[in-house]
């Protein structure tokens, strides 16, 4: 494990040979306003899985703000939850309308298994 903010490797296999899991602490909701975000953005590849809570908070934020940056976004549905109905309704359409991709934990495992290319995988 990886914690953000200390010299991270510049190619993804450096990266993820040492640290299986990388850890970004964020000091707001929105993980954008972490100032390594773009330095860990810079060395990963240009698609993402995103999954956690709230999904009309946080989950919208990253999966919106990676869209606008380029990336393929994929939400696993059975990995997310929201707070507020009528605001998860709400993330759930703005996410759908900017291109993200909504996958169950089953199919994003059946995706990704015998692979190692997990970018090719997924798109």
């Amino acid at each position: 494990t990886i914690r953000v903010g200390a010299g991270l490797p510049t190619r993804p296999s450096v990266l993820f040979a040492c640290h299986p899991q990388v850890i970004m602490e964020k000091p707001k909701l929105d993980i954008f306003s972490s100032p390594h975000a773009a330095k860990l953005l810079g060395v990963l590849p240009k698609a993402a899985v995103v999954f956690g809570v709230a999904t009309d908070y946080c989950v919208r934020l990253a999966a919106l703000g990676l869209r606008r940056r380029g990336y393929k976004v994929t939400v696993v549905s059975g990995a997310i939850a929201g707070v507020d109905p009528a605001g998860t309704r709400k993330a759930l359409a703005d996410m759908r309308r900017a291109g993200v991709r909504f996958m169950t934990t089953g199919r994003l495992i059946r995706t990704l298994s015998g692979t190692s290319d997990i970018i090719r995988s997924w798109w």
